[in-house]
């Protein structure tokens, strides 16, 4: 044994005072007493106050003795040799994740014995040992900052376990900041069931292990996932010990759905999928009989979002591509408005494409591009983006690509403090959400119409993302339980009046409470609140689902998979005992303390005694003082201090994006440290993608080495913060200075600032903007997805520059290879390089670009994969000689050619399947079967074939496209609404209403007059606003005439054409075209320049009175009109019908099927306007960018083409000769493609273009763009990067039945062709219904990698791993003050801000305990004095008294006879012999009264 504080054991000397007050005389006690009897005992007692005689028998100076030494001795700090004990400065590590609570052989948690560990660890630490605690959970805290032993038995108590996982990483990051400067030892308190290795810890690293091997069953993944209007529930249990077997149950609300006996194999797992459940508040799988030491993974839960219609209310003007992509989201029902109305309270959701007008909204919306007053913030003005778009990481840009995103017009807005910006530029954000309480907001910079965004095949991808999060009761995606351990916040309606969270213990809390704390242990949790409407109910459940914490194995512990984490050792130690000292010193105290009161009761009476106390207090007073400060002593007291000396942590950025600027942040610490005041402290983090210390807290001069730069390659502000503030002592005035340029990669910086400011630190951000510098980087790649062999492949890169310079770009693509030298200008250019196709497989493509001015290279290589197929078919439709050069030019592509007469073209969309694409070519509408237009309306929108189609003479508006399903699915429309090209048109159908009419159609069944009224209906759709039409049904005589009605009107003609009925007898031509030519002249407004046309449609046997007819003809034309003829049937009529027609100046259709009156009447229609054929010589007019052209710079001019009007969403890449008629113009329809031509590809229009060199290549290229990227039905492959790894995910539908499919044994093989690495094969894991997937670590290197599923189904997709978001260019001024506005910083404006005294804390002080214990050992012998020799208060201050004023001490005068009594002495030696005696001591007690 040895003292650590020796030097206490000189107050032993203390007890000679106290043997000296028994050796001294008794002092007596001035008391008139009756009788001189007393005199005798006095005598007595005379005689044994003799010197050394006192002390005989006296066994209460033995106890004030013992009192003293042992108050000495814990002065002194006796401790006893404690092996293996570490000493100094100590990190301790304790695990409190979840697996920490599974029970021990003795009964106790392993986290209990880990408390117990830590005490036996704090008896045995030394004064001069410093000891930091962090619990490493979900959320690292630190627990315990540079606190000694005592501190740390303080701390413990209040420790917990939690029901979640332990994130070691950041609990390591915390550790190295906190350890930086100094040599200290990590103890790492664990159970050791670990899967992973541990990260890099500081010092010399202990292991201290508490827990042993035991058995588990438990459940690891519980999850649901909507399948239409029910629920598929997924379930995985681990068995982590021997073969055995348990039960599964799954409960929905309380009520038991499924029971299942599962037969575990040892160390094993089994899975289990339960469809077709029905919409219940919360779900439930548990265990039965697990009977295993760890009960909290026996239950899970999971809530399903909140109930919905999913009715989504759509406000726009007219927004094709949005309309479709929310129609094709399952669970959605879409209502389309022009205006926001009043009330949307029935809505579940709003899209508001656009600014809108009047109304509100309280629930989630979509704003796109919205106006002033929203919640998106107020627009500033109007930008057109140059700068790269930065997407941030989170889950609502999951699988969306930007890189072939182009946006030509985007609004600026300042958008709210707590909004989480998605996807900006340099010049502002683009998308960004607010999720506020009881409403969810998307807010979108841009309109559709001014980006490509919907052509790419990231928009569908976005919507069904952001619709998800706006309704996730609509979302396929998987649903899962909260992650128990980590902090969460319940979603409560926006006008909530009231809000409470039931715990699963029944613990209310009061969720409207800004100060309230959420539990989060694992359970379910239910939400009620009250609204305008009324109560509501809703659950929210936690769970554990963590395979790592189910297995209660120990595992060898390494450190970065080198070292192995040794057992705990050290250094001999000295366990101090001095607090057990302490606390005998205390109980012998108060057992002196009773005994003398007793002794003192035993002797004078117990009354006697209490009124003694009653009238001399004083002494109790002082042992009761003795007796306080020893229990202080015992509790480890200390005395809270107020300080100014400022402890300012500077967290300082040191990301590659701040790389140049190093002088600049040095420069600005080293002004700070000038301002710092003598007593004030300072520290330095610098981080990058992780945090660590430069500079420990410490009142010593700026001392950082600022080239130290943790993974500059990211920027975690949040990180860094967090262990920024754990360097603050607890109670210090706390400062915490961010220098950094705001642009984060991962982490939440403004949260981070926020949970600062809470625990009461100052926090300021000075910006540090990164000097211009030369710079050149891959904005973007554009690939194809495959291509066939032969092609000429174009690869588009967008390249960024911030100075015009030569950039050379090396290029390999499989075994090709080349180099180019590109001239770059200032902002983003698109540049090309072309390699042919190889034979079939996946072709990697990689390059670089190098510039002598660049001042990163990181950001300089780009790539990715090509699939190359086998050549697929393409069907050309038309006539030989109109297709006979186009067939023959893709053919030279490598295409597989197939042509058809157009009769003969597949009239459904299963047999058009067969084809990649379908190329029409100048062909009628009435020349195809009659479904034909149907069926390529439904193959391309629904099939998601490909479509192009040629112009000529007999094509578009002109072939009689108007108005059909073969319209619908082209991105132009063949009407042109230009009066000024197309003057108005007066039109008049007269119709057959014989009963010859009333005859069904051949093919079809339905009668012609009906055919014939719908072919009326057909061409007042296809009019324009200024044309009017008549319709006559004429026999004998005008039966029925509808009109003339405007253009603008034709609704009113259209309801009526629905009645018109055949007559009987045939039709009479003359005074048909007599009663025409009557409504033209009569009813018909004349315009200048107005078009006048005749249509006669009539039975081509049953014309009457053709006498007279000609003479008709001739006077209509004299009027100006036309008269063109329809003969339905090849009657004895037909040679009259023509003439008709001949001498109209018309023309003659004759047809057997009444069923194409329809396309026979827009196709009449068009050839009317003659100004539809725009015939003169033209060279195409470049418009927008598109892919196929890229790689032409030059293009033959062209004689004509068919007039036609671009739809809204259409891409037109060539424009005509006359300003607004598109040459060449493309779109996504549905799930195909489909591009329209408007001129021909032969010798009529088109002969320059036949003896062009590239015009094979051309039409290669046409074709290709719209052939459909070939995938597995009902199977999605898809890889992310996420923490410097690939996490990939299968989907797997069954497409035949719309379920999930679960159980499938699938392995992932990863390789990457071009460095020759590879990753061992990995079993994909089912995580959901549905769902499997795993994560793998590919290194460094950025080349592409192809990742092959095999197993149960086969799919294949390569990936390229994108460069960090850290080298993409950004806008530092704009992201600080995002970060200062929604972590509600100050900025710094000046250094001498950064120690100003204006903040003032509370520390607490050093332990008293030694300083009250030796206190005490002082104060004992003046306790003992105090009742030995009877010295009273008025004596002592009447002795003051003489002293001040003779400065001697007087002796008392007696003024009559007294008996002197003692105070404290034992009973006398024998008792009175005689009766006499006897009384006269009884008369001694009786007046015998303590000394007060």
């Amino acid at each position: 044994m040895r003292f650590l504080t020796p030097n206490s054991l000189w107050l032993l000397a203390l007890a000679l005072p106290i043997i000296a007050l028994y050796l001294l005389r008794l002092h007596r006690r001035e008391t008139p007493v009756a009788s001189v009897l007393l005199w005798q005992a006095a005598a007595v007692e005379r005689r044994a106050n003799r010197p050394w005689q006192k002390l005989r028998r006296h066994w209460l100076l033995a106890l004030q003795l013992l009192i003293l030494a042992t108050l000495v001795v814990a002065a002194a700090r006796p401790a006893v040799p404690a092996p293996s004990t570490p000493q100094g400065r100590l990190l301790i590590l304790l695990d409190a994740s979840a697996s920490m609570q599974a029970r021990r052989e003795d009964g106790n948690t392993r986290f209990e014995a880990a408390l117990a560990e830590l005490r036996t660890l704090s008896e045995a630490l030394d004064a001069r040992s410093r000891v930091t605690l962090i619990t490493a959970s979900a959320a690292p805290q630190v627990a315990l900052r540079d606190g000694d032993a005592a501190a740390l038995r303080r701390t413990l108590p209040a420790l917990q376990p939690t029901d979640g996982g332990a994130n070691w990483d950041a609990a390591a990051s915390l550790a190295l900041g906190l350890a930086v400067g100094e040599e200290v030892t990590t103890l790492v308190f664990t159970d050791a069931a670990l899967a992973e290795p541990l990260p890099p810890l500081p010092g010399r690293a202990q292991l201290f292990t508490v827990g042993e091997a035991a058995p588990n069953v438990g459940l690891v993944d519980f999850s649901l996932r909507r399948s239409a209007e029910t629920f598929t529930a997924f379930v995985r249990v681990l068995n982590a010990g021997p073969a055995r077997q348990v039960t599964l149950l799954l409960l929905a609300g309380g009520e038991v759905l499924a029971r299942q006996v599962l037969e575990l194999p040892a160390a094993g797992e089994a899975t289990l999928s339960f469809p077709d459940l029905p919409a219940w508040g919360w779900f439930e799988a548990r265990l039965e009989d697990a009977d295993d030491r760890f009960p909290l993974d026996d239950r899970a839960w999971v809530t399903p979002p909140l109930s919905g219609s999913g009715q989504v209310l759509l406000v726009t003007s007219g927004n094709r591509f949005l309309e479709l992509a929310l129609r094709a989201l399952p669970g959605i029902a879409v209502q389309q408005a022009t205006t926001l109305p009043q009330d949307t309270a029935e809505m579940s959701a709003v899209v508001l494409d656009g600014a809108g007008s009047g109304g509100t909204f309280s629930g989630p919306a979509w704003l796109i591009a919205p106006g002033a007053g929203t919640p998106c913030g107020e627009p500033t003005g109007v930008f057109t983006p140059t700068t790269p778009l930065r997407a941030g990481s989170h889950p609502l840009l999951e699988y969306v690509t930007w890189d072939d995103v182009h946006i030509a017009r985007a609004t600026r807005y300042a958008a709210p403090a707590d909004a989480v910006t998605l996807l900006e530029t340099a010049e502002g954000p683009l998308l960004w959400v607010l999720n506020r309480p009881g409403q969810r907001l998307v807010c979108q910079a841009f309109a559709l119409q001014d980006s490509d965004l919907p052509l790419r095949v990231a928009f569908p991808i976005l919507t069904n993302n952001l619709m998800g999060w706006l309704l996730p009761q609509t979302s396929q995606a998987p649903i899962t339980s909260l992650p128990a351990g980590l902090p969460w916040t319940p979603a409560l309606p926006l006008a909530a009046t009231a809000a409470v969270l039931v715990t699963p213990t029944g613990e209310r809390v009061d969720l409207l409470d800004a100060t309230a704390s959420l539990p989060q242990r694992a359970g379910l949790y239910r939400l009620e609140w009250e609204t305008a409407g009324g109560p509501a109910t809703h659950y929210v459940a936690l769970s554990l689902l963590d395979a790592a914490e189910s297995d209660l194995h120990p595992h060898p512990l390494m450190i970065e998979g080198q070292v192995p984490l040794s057992a705990a050792s050290g250094a001999t130690g000295w366990r101090d005992f001095s607090r057990w000292v302490a606390a005998a010193a205390l109980a012998l105290l108060l057992l002196e303390g009773a005994l003398w009161w007793g002794r003192a009761a035993a002797w004078h009476g117990a009354r006697a005694a209490l009124s003694a106390l009653r009238y001399d207090w004083r002494p109790v007073a002082l042992r009761l003082i003795l007796v306080g400060a020893l229990i202080l002593a015992l509790a480890d007291v200390r005395l809270p201090q107020a300080t100014r000396n400022l402890a300012t942590v500077f967290v300082v950025d040191r990301s590659a994006s701040v790389a140049v600027e190093e002088g600049e942040i040095e420069a600005l610490l080293t002004a700070a440290w000038e301002a710092k005041g003598a007593q004030d402290r300072a520290a330095v983090v610098v981080f990058g993608g992780e945090a660590r210390g430069a500079q420990p807290l410490s009142e010593g001069p700026f001392a950082a080495d600022l080239r130290l730069a943790p993974q500059p390659d990211a920027t975690d502000i949040a990180a860094a913060v967090r262990l920024g503030a754990s360097l603050v002592p607890e109670g210090a005035p706390g400062r915490l200075v961010l220098i950094t340029d705001g642009l984060e990669t991962r982490g939440d910086g403004a949260t981070a600032l926020l949970q600062a400011r809470e625990r009461g630190l100052e926090t300021l951000v000075a910006v540090v903007t990164p000097a211009a510098s030369a710079e050149v980087w891959i904005e973007a790649t554009r690939l194809p997805a495959r291509a066939y062999p032969g092609d000429t492949v174009a690869v588009a890169v967008t390249l960024g520059a911030t100075v015009a310079q030569p950039v050379r770009l090396t290029w390999a693509a499989g075994a090709q290879e080349g180099d180019a030298v590109w001239e770059v200008s200032r902002g983003q250019g698109r540049y090309l390089f072309t390699f042919n196709a190889p034979e079939g497989g996946w072709v990697p493509v990689r390059f670089c670009v190098a510039a002598e001015a660049d001042s990163f290279v990181e950001n300089n290589c780009g790539g990715g994969w090509l699939r190359v197929e086998g050549a697929p078919r393409v069907l050309v439709v038309g006539a030989v000689e109109e297709r006979r050069a186009l067939a023959a030019a893709l053919r030279a592509t490598g295409l597989e050619v197939v042509e058809l007469q157009p009769e003969a073209l597949p009239f459904t969309a299963p047999a058009l399947s067969d084809y990649a694409a379908v190329v029409l070519v100048n062909t009628p509408a009435r020349a195809l079967p009659l479904q034909a237009g149907s069926a390529l309306r439904a193959y391309v929108r629904d099939l998601g074939g490909g479509l192009v189609t040629l112009g000529g003479p007999e094509s578009y508006g002109v072939g009689g496209w108007s108005v059909t399903a073969l319209e619908a699915a082209l991105p132009v429309s063949t009407q042109v609404q230009d009066p000024r090209r197309f003057p108005p048109l007066a039109m008049v159908v007269v119709i057959d209403k014989s009963g010859s009419m009333a005859a069904p159609d051949a093919e079809g069944g339905t009668p012609k007059i009906r055919l014939a009224a719908e072919a009326a209906a057909r061409v007042s759709e296809a009019l324009n606003d200024d044309d009017a039409l008549a319709v006559v049904a004429y026999d004998d005589r005008p039966a029925d005439t509808l009109g003339p009605v405007s253009g603008s009107e034709r609704q009113l003609l259209i309801g009526r054409l629905s009645q018109l009925q055949a007559g009987g007898g045939g039709i009479y031509v003359r005074d048909g075209l007599a009663y025409a030519r009557q409504l033209l002249a009569e009813s018909f407004e004349a315009l200048s320049e107005q078009q006048r046309l005749v249509l006669l449609v009539a039975d081509g046997s049953d014309a009457e009175q053709q006498a007279g007819a000609l003479a008709q003809v001739a006077a209509l034309r004299a009027q100006g009109a036309m008269v063109s003829v329809i003969a339905i049937g090849a009657g004895g009529d037909v040679p009259f019908l023509q003439e008709v027609a001949r001498q109209g100046e018309g023309r003659f259709y004759l047809t057997e099927r009444a069923a194409d009156l329809p396309v026979i009447f827009t196709e009449e229609l068009a050839h009317a306007r003659r100004s539809y054929l725009v015939e003169q010589p033209f060279f195409p007019i470049a418009g927008t960018a598109w892919e196929p052209l890229e790689s032409f710079t030059a293009l033959p001019a062209l004689a004509g083409y068919v007039a036609t009007t671009p739809k809204p969403g259409a891409d037109v890449p060539l424009w005509g000769a006359v300003t607004g008629d598109p040459l060449l113009a493309a779109w996504q329809y549905g799930l195909g493609r489909a591009v329209a031509w408007t001129s021909d590809a032969t010798g009529r229009w088109a002969v320059e273009w036949l003896g062009w060199e590239d015009f094979a290549r051309f039409w290669g290229d046409v074709v290709r763009w719209v052939l459909p990227v070939p995938a597995e039905e009902g199977v999605a492959l898809n890889v992310a990067a996420e923490n410097g790894q690939a996490r990939v995910t299968l989907d797997v539908l069954d497409p035949t039945t719309g379920r999930y499919v679960d159980g499938l044994d699938l392995v992932l093989q990863a390789s990457q062709l071009e460095a020759g690495a590879s990753v061992p094969p990995t079993a994909l894991r089912q995580t959901a219904p549905g769902r499997y997937e795993t994560t793998l670590p590919l290194g460094d290197d950025t080349a592409p990698w192809l990742f092959h599923v095999t197993g149960a189904l086969q799919a294949t997709a390569g990936w390229m791993p994108p460069y960090a978001t850290e080298f993409v260019p950004g806008d530092a001024a704009a992201a600080t003050a995002r970060l200062i506005a929604r972590g509600q910083a100050q900025p710094l404006t000046a250094p001498e801000q950064t120690f100003a005294p204006t903040l003032r804390g509370r520390q607490a002080g050093a332990p008293l305990a030694p300083w009250l214990v030796t206190a005490v050992a002082w104060l004992w012998p003046l306790d003992i004095a105090a009742r030995r020799l009877g010295i009273s208060w008025d004596e002592v201050r009447r002795w003051g008294k003489r002293w001040r004023k003779n400065g001697r001490r007087e002796s008392r005068p007696a003024s009559r006879s007294v008996a002197s009594l003692p105070v404290e002495s034992s009973p006398p030696a024998s008792p009175l012999p005689s009766q006499e005696e006897a009384l006269a001591a009884r008369l001694k007690e009786r007046l015998r009264t303590p000394r007060r």
